[in-house]
């Protein structure tokens, strides 16, 4: 294990999540230290032009995070794709033990949750066709390479 680099020590969250991921987890890259463990509840946080650069953010809830711009280079745990449909989103997958969890926008659920909200949003007829399939193939490429964080 190596230190937390200190872009990432810098968030109050991150040593907790680290020593959260030890106990849940076991092996990492970063040494959490002394830090009392809690799993990251990043709701509603912004991130936007963040360095997040190297970050494990398995298990982390990101409901409602705002990544935009993000750097998220080398980040483990987490995978995205887009933009894609008419708002242009990027979809997010954070590893967890039961599988990815989603977000876009303001969603967040499981792959059959948004593969369900997707077909629900664009349906036949819509005129937004293009849309679905457009996120479905981008779901379907999260998922995949998501399935490697776990």
């Amino acid at each position: 294990m190596i230190p937390i680099p200190p872009h990432l020590a810098a968030r109050s969250w991150y040593a907790p999540h680290q020593a959260w991921l030890r106990a849940t987890y076991g092996a990492l890259i970063h040494d959490p230290g002394e830090a009392v463990a809690a799993r990251a509840d990043l709701r509603g946080a912004n991130f936007h032009g963040a360095d997040l650069t190297g970050a494990n953010l398995t298990g982390a809830n990101l409901t409602g995070a705002n990544l935009t711009g993000a750097y998220l280079t080398g980040a483990t745990g987490i995978r995205f794709a887009g933009p894609v449909g008419a708002e242009g989103r990027v979809i997010y997958a954070v590893a967890h033990a039961a599988g990815p969890r989603f977000y876009a926008g303001c969603f967040a659920g499981s792959v059959a949750e948004m593969v369900a909200a997707v077909s629900e949003r664009y349906a036949d007829g819509s005129g937004r066709e293009q849309h679905r399939a457009d996120y479905l193939a981008a779901v379907a490429f999260v998922a995949t390479i998501a399935e490697s964080c776990r």
